[in-house]
């Protein structure tokens, strides 16, 4: 089983999760070789463009949402294996847009990481309330970024596996 937590040659995840459910051997197999899916929501154009750049290099997909409405529409319709939500955006916040990921049954089981340019720790305690499980400083680094999203696609597997949701206990 613990084989099937390590990140794959890809940035994806081995083994089969509740997204395989029914699927065959060979579909399996085929997942297995996709890459995982990351939906960066962010209202800053050059941000988007540095973690664009930043997952692409390590084999994820990539996904761009300009504002919170945005990332919840994309985030039901392209199913990301995991999100990277900017706090401060015009129209819903990041808060709240982390609420509607968590309220709706399409998207409440996908992890949401915080990526936020203010170091406030009321504001990190407020995204965990929201539902993140995890947040982290912008500008941010290649290596903190690579390793939060491979700690929270581990989270989100471990979590499944249990029957619970990813954002249910964070930093667990």
């Amino acid at each position: 089983m613990v084989e099937s937590l390590r990140p794959g040659p890809r940035g994806g995840r081995g083994g089969a999760g509740p997204r395989e459910a029914g699927r065959t051997p060979r579909m399996r197999e085929e997942r297995r070789r996709m890459p995982d899916r990351v939906l960066i929501v962010d209202d800053d154009q050059v941000v988007r463009r540095m973690a664009r750049e930043i997952l692409e290099l390590a084999a994820y997909e990539v996904l761009e949402a300009v504002d919170g409405m945005d990332g919840l529409d994309k985030a039901a319709q392209g199913r990301p294996a995991v999100i990277l939500l900017d706090l401060m955006m015009p129209g819903i916040d990041g808060y709240e847009t982390c609420r509607g990921l968590k309220d709706n049954p399409a998207t409440h089981d996908i992890p949401v990481i915080v990526v936020t340019a203010s170091g406030e720790p009321a504001l990190n305690r407020l995204a965990y309330a929201a539902g993140a499980v995890a947040c982290i400083p912008k500008p941010f680094r290649r290596e903190a970024l690579i390793a939060t999203i491979a700690v929270a696609l581990q989270q989100a597997q471990r979590r499944a596996g249990r029957g619970h949701t990813a954002g249910a206990e964070p930093g667990r």
